[in-house]
């Protein structure tokens, strides 16, 4: 294979994770370097981080699309849209190429993170565990309810964590964005399998959707964000974030919750629930990480 084949095959690899690795967990780490930073930010710290979290979050889910092809494959036949977007579902790469990228990025991943600091390198060790035990035989933490979500939680409170270690330490403000981060996570997580609620009963996956149901799926998500709402209150007075934090953190809450009401009722149309999960929530999310962010900063 030429260079080019491989420079497409690797955008082609990358493009089809992008959105997990990228706003899932290097976002969230990037957020948990900043408030956790007493003096000038280190720009080399800032570049390993990145580079530490994006490849382990890379090396997790192409193992996970190792271990689901043959799902993949099926449901592609069947019009399921994630599988469709999958390299290796689609006969783009060899299962044995793929194996080879999630080396790559697992051992970049965690060169990286050594070079850091250890705890960095443990917190992005721990990382990858719990990210291949999601999707390996016979643990499969991704089929067994609540475990699930908690694992997925984990994960990003492991990279918010790295975030923090390399910035020079664990301070009140990263510790309260850690644990709303866990709440958001648990909660989205159930609110993100409404789009695969379908494929997940045929495969025995123990999502919310399926175990509980989507109604009760939804509210579970809506009591999350009134949840963190009030956390929102507190954080201003307890953790000195400025008067943007409240103010802005409620008012993106509020329109979060509302942007995912009609789910209520309109759970069985894939197509609006794609929309719901994917071009409401996803932003509505990376608005209230810039919002963490932004009240960090003292005026």
């Amino acid at each position: 294979m030429n260079l080019p084949k491989i420079l497409n095959l690797t955008s082609a690899v990358l493009k089809s994770r992008a959105e997990y690795a990228l706003i899932a967990f290097t976002l969230p780490s990037v957020i948990g370097f900043v408030i956790s930073s007493a003096g000038p930010l280190s720009i080399s710290q800032f570049i390993k981080l990145v580079v530490a979290v994006t490849s382990v979050a890379y090396s997790i889910y192409l193992n996970n699309d190792l271990w689901d092809l043959e799902d993949d494959i099926r449901y592609l036949h069947l019009g399921k849209p994630s599988a469709a977007m999958r390299p290796l579902a689609q006969g783009l790469i060899s299962k044995k190429g793929m194996k080879l990228y999630v080396a790559f990025f697992a051992i970049l991943g965690l060169s990286s993170a050594l070079l850091i600091n250890i705890q960095a390198f443990l917190a992005q060790l721990g990382f990858l565990m719990i990210g291949y035990a999601y999707s390996i035989e016979p643990i499969k933490l991704k089929k067994r309810f609540i475990v699930k979500y908690i694992t997925l939680a984990s994960g990003a409170v492991l990279s918010i964590f790295t975030g923090g270690f390399a910035s020079g330490g664990v301070t009140g403000r990263l510790l309260f964005f850690v644990v709303i981060s866990f709440v958001i996570y648990f909660g989205l997580g159930s609110l993100n399998d409404l789009r695969d609620f379908k494929w997940d009963k045929e495969n025995g996956i123990r999502s919310f959707p399926v175990v509980l149901g989507p109604k009760i799926t939804v509210r579970l998500m809506l009591s999350v964000l009134f949840g963190v709402m009030a956390g929102f209150i507190l954080g201003y007075y307890q953790f000195g974030f400025n008067i943007a934090f409240p103010v802005l953190g409620l008012i993106i809450l509020a329109g979060w919750s509302y942007s995912i009401y009609p789910l209520f009722y309109r759970y069985e149309d894939e197509s609006f629930v794609k929309k719901v999960v994917v071009k409401r929530t996803y932003p509505f999310w990376m608005m209230l990480l810039l919002t963490i962010l932004l009240g960090s900063f003292k005026f």
